[in-house]
């Protein structure tokens, strides 16, 4: 077993106006996230809303009112880093899904460790 504190999500840095997963749960492998950095990059207010979505037969399930964990009106250029649970994946396809009211103002960075 190796685990490793990182950034889980590389390459996925903005969020969009529909919902997306930020980070999904591979196959043989346990995620905990333990920190999520956001920052409004934009003029005006953003809302941002965070999913925890269970996996759906080893792929990304459905963002929705019951898994909702986050929402938060950004003001322009607000940093929020958020570390108040460790939010665990351990099912193949478990995700971190955002969704904002507008594209690619809301950067984000998600730390945690990655158990395989």
């Amino acid at each position: 077993m190796a685990i490793s504190f990182e950034i889980l999500n590389r390459g996925n840095e903005t969020v969009s106006d529909s919902v997306e997963s930020i980070i999904t749960n591979p196959s043989g492998s346990t995620t905990h996230i333990g920190s999520i950095v956001m920052f409004n990059q934009h003029t005006s207010s953003v809302t941002l809303t965070l999913h925890i979505v269970e996996g759906s037969g080893g792929a990304a399930g459905v963002a929705d009112a019951n898994n909702k964990i986050y929402v938060k009106v950004f003001q322009p250029n607000q940093t929020i880093v958020w570390n108040d649970n460790v939010h665990i994946l351990d099912t193949a396809g478990d995700s971190l899904q955002a969704v904002a009211d507008v594209a690619d103002k809301i950067n984000i960075r998600v730390y945690g460790v990655d158990e395989t």
